[in-house]
């Protein structure tokens, strides 16, 4: 164990999602779903507190490697599992962004009808709780969908809902709090933003 107070298997799992992500965010999909493998096997790491949200987190960031890598029949399979397991604990985070994983999976699929039906279970989690980092995404896929079937007023709006989100998110920083600008800086939310100046002026409270 390293020195304070967490044991090393928490440190390892923190290293491979985050190599993990580093390896999505460069479209190294196989080398990513390697180091989130490496934080679900529980013979590769040693348990820790709280060690199941790791290997959640890990499952959902494998799922969204299997999509994002075009492989939607794991996706699918991952999806479900990861919907499940979040479905068996009281965590409205989790069950949000399982429910937009699975709505996802189904655009992939052409599936509108399906996605609208797990993009709604979404927004009715985000809407009941104060869950701001699922929330933004979750509005963010709604957009998408809406977008994908033609019904651009709502896609504005849900763009909207979205945008509102990662403004509290953004303002719940200091303005020289270098999280702030890596998170404002992410392709994602850059996509949400449109043409608004993400810099410390038109961002303030």
């Amino acid at each position: 164990m390293r020195g304070g107070e967490y044991p090393d298997g928490q440190y390892y799992a923190v290293d491979q999602i985050a190599a993990g992500n580093m390896a999505l965010y460069e479209g190294k999909y196989s080398q990513a779903l390697e180091h989130f493998r490496h934080v679900q096997d529980l013979k590769v790491t040693t348990k820790f507190f709280l060690h199941w949200i790791w290997r959640m987190t890990a499952h959902l960031e494998s799922s969204n490697a299997w999509l994002l890598s075009g492989n939607i029949v794991n996706a699918r399979s991952a999806a479900d599992g990861f919907l499940e397991s979040a479905l068996s604990i009281a965590d409205p985070h989790l069950q949000a962004l399982a429910w937009d994983l699975k709505a996802r999976v189904a655009m992939a699929e052409n599936d509108s009808a399906g996605a609208r039906e797990h993009i709604q279970q979404a927004i009715t989690i985000v809407d009941k709780f104060e869950i701001l980092v699922a929330a933004w995404q979750v509005y963010a896929t709604a957009w998408q969908l809406c977008q994908q079937v033609k019904e651009h007023k709502t896609a504005e709006t849900n763009r909207q809902q979205a945008e509102t989100c990662i403004l509290k998110i953004a303002n719940s920083f200091a303005p020289d709090e270098p999280l702030r600008a890596t998170f404002l800086a992410a392709a994602p939310v850059r996509r949400i933003m449109g043409e608004i100046v993400v810099n410390k002026g038109a961002l303030a409270a």
